[in-house]
């Protein structure tokens, strides 16, 4: 099976495309647009937030897998294809890093044709994902902003020539990441309950 890196260092036709899906890394579509999603995202960003305010007061504490779907349905599948290969013609267009590429996406400079498309493409693959967990009401008011990171005020600095551009981000206001991130802990807490209950 071919990687993404392995395309790119080859500097690849595009009709090795069909060697680069990601069989060798995922086991299913499912898994595939969940990892890539801004659902996960915003699961990630927390974790690294509690590992770290654990470690600072001196305590150990485990990272928590992320819940996921159960099942999958064409639009998912379809979604997270039709970005995953998108992103990977860009890539081997362009023989830049999956770095670079991602940081046209965040760029709120950046709007040549192949740039916008690969975010509607993202958003897209965003509300299937919040489809298949069943939360239809997210996905259907889901929008991303160009924010500095979660955690930074809107202020006049933000608006500053100084403000670092790599500092903004193409996201979900922090508002929705926080409604995304209860419900993805509460399935988190619950499945924690039902694994202490057949213990017990």
């Amino acid at each position: 099976m071919v990687s993404l890196d392995d395309l790119r260092d080859q500097k690849a036709n595009i009709a090795a495309l069909d060697a680069a899906r990601p069989q060798d890394r995922c086991d299913s579509w499912l898994e595939l647009s969940v990892s890539l999603s801004r659902v996960a995202d915003v699961w990630n960003a927390n974790e690294q937030r509690r590992i770290l305010e654990s470690s600072s007061a001196g305590r150990v504490t485990r990272p928590r897998s992320m819940p996921t779907p159960t099942t999958s349905d064409k639009l998912l599948e379809t979604s997270a294809a039709d970005y995953f290969d998108f992103r990977t013609r860009a890539l081997i267009r362009s023989e830049a890093g999956l770095i670079t590429l991602m940081n046209r996406i965040h760029d709120p400079k950046e709007t040549s044709e192949e740039i916008q498309k690969l975010r509607g493409l993202h958003e897209t693959m965003d509300r299937a994902v919040l489809n298949a967990y069943g939360w239809q009401d997210l996905a259907l008011f889901a929008r991303c902003e160009f924010l500095p990171p979660a955690g930074i005020k809107h202020s006049s600095h933000f608006r500053s020539p100084a403000q670092d551009p790599k500092e903004i981000r193409l996201r979900w206001p922090d508002e929705f990441c926080q409604r995304v991130l209860d419900r993805l802990i509460a399935i988190a807490d619950c499945a924690d309950d039902r694994v202490e209950k057949s213990k017990g």
